[in-house]
């Protein structure tokens, strides 16, 4: 991701990218899962939609498995609805997520731009960050980093994880048993998502 040539955006501009996707369509489409992932046990993730809490209580950040595909398209029918895990966030994580996947950049860096780029020029990779533990209602992630070929590993939120990732081309993984037993059926019958959990306690 080319974050330097990207767009400059308001706060009014901002919150217009909060696009729902309870209507979206959704087509299985496998992809062969990478060797630490399948030793693992778990499953590459991608962010498809950031939407306000609606308990008002910030944002929610939705992730699905990267082998389902997302369509847009009213003609195709759901058949089976896909499990996404919806991940509750503070104010300006969620904007920082939302910016991120949709290539912008304020006009003066915010901070997971900023330490993007002081990683990017200290010869340090994002690998990915992986969502791990959940406990007392609480998602714990780690960030999982590469310099001059050796690999190490630094306890972080998941918001600040996925940011880093989505801005250094970094993966996204989540554990798959945090997937069945906190996922959401997507599109949701009954809206958005409520009662959702979040990466710390308010």
């Amino acid at each position: 991701m080319n974050f330097h040539k990207a767009g400059k955006m308001g706060p009014v501009a901002i919150l217009a990218l909060a696009i729902p996707l309870c209507a979206a369509s959704i087509k299985n489409k496998e992809s062969a899962p990478s060797k630490d992932a399948a030793r693992l046990d778990l499953v590459e993730a991608r962010v498809v939609s950031v939407l306000r809490d609606p308990e008002e209580k910030g944002w929610m950040v939705v992730l699905a498995p990267k082998s389902f595909k997302f369509s847009k398209s009213s003609k195709s029918k759901l058949k089976v609805p896909a499990k996404v895990l919806v991940i509750g966030v503070g104010e300006s994580e969620g904007t920082s997520i939302l910016l991120a996947i949709h290539n912008k950049a304020t006009i003066r860096p915010l901070t997971h731009e900023l330490f993007a780029k002081v990683l990017g020029r200290s010869g340090v990779s994002v690998v990915n960050a992986l969502i791990h533990t959940m406990s007392d209602k609480t998602f714990y992630a780690r960030l999982d980093l590469a310099q001059n070929g050796k690999k190490f590993s630094v306890d972080c939120r998941p918001s600040d994880g996925i940011s880093l990732a989505l801005r250094a081309s970094g993966k996204i993984y989540v554990l798959r048993k945090i997937f069945e037993e906190a996922g959401f059926q997507w599109p949701s019958p009954d809206g958005a998502p409520r009662g959702v959990l979040r990466e710390e306690p308010l």
